[in-house]
């Protein structure tokens, strides 16, 4: 008796239930798309940095053709200052197709142990590789791209790398104001639709009881 009496009187009201069950499947749908703006503009983000590495591809194909047809300790030479980067990007490299890295920026050479197995799952018939890797020191954007002799032959590859810490602040800051408009809709609708069920309903039907 005294458990039947205790469920009783703590069961929630109607009108807080119907409220809670509406909001939380509206907090539901406003979380699906702010996860799917949220990602949206991350592939943006990436693409605007694939095109970017794209045209700095071309620009120096011409020179890295020249750089690889040579011995590969007269590379470095070859390209000089050309791999350095400035801002966001970290600049080039050019790596045997074997994983053997012939010259590249102080930024980039670093990241060289990341940036081998890139290198060696390129293949003929996939010539191009772009990808957002994650390492101790932050988060970089990587293209990749094989560099092929007048005859079409494979000489090695050239990589872009841009520094991308910015993109996964960008996702973080998306994700948290996410978070904070899905915490204002639950809010705003559980106090609306309870009150509203409250005053038509619940708190009319007591009446009708009472009298």
């Amino acid at each position: 008796m005294q458990t039947s009496y205790f469920s009783r009187h703590l069961r929630l009201p109607r009108s807080v239930r119907f409220g809670l069950v509406v909001a939380f499947l509206a907090a539901l749908c406003t979380v699906a798309i702010i996860w799917y703006q949220v990602q949206n503009e991350y592939r943006a983000s990436t693409g605007d940095l694939d095109r970017r590495a794209l045209t700095l591809i071309y620009r120096n194909m011409v020179n890295a053709k020249v750089a690889l047809s040579l011995p590969d300790d007269k590379v470095a030479a070859a390209m000089g200052d050309r791999v350095d980067g400035h801002a966001r990007l970290l600049g080039f490299a050019l790596f045997r197709l074997d994983g053997r890295l012939l010259a590249a920026s102080t930024a980039v050479a670093e990241l060289e142990p990341i940036l081998v197995p890139i290198v060696v799952g390129l293949r003929v018939d996939r010539p191009e590789s772009n990808q957002v890797v994650n390492t101790d020191t932050g988060t970089t954007h990587v293209l990749a791209s094989i560099v092929t002799d007048d005859d079409g032959k494979p000489e090695g590859a050239m990589l872009v790398l841009h520094d991308a810490v910015y993109l996964e602040d960008r996702l973080t800051r998306g994700m948290l104001r996410g978070l904070m408009l899905v915490l204002i809709v639950f809010g705003v609708l559980f106090v609306l639709i309870s009150g509203m069920a409250w005053a038509l309903f619940e708190r009319p039907m007591h009446a009708l009881a009472e009298w």
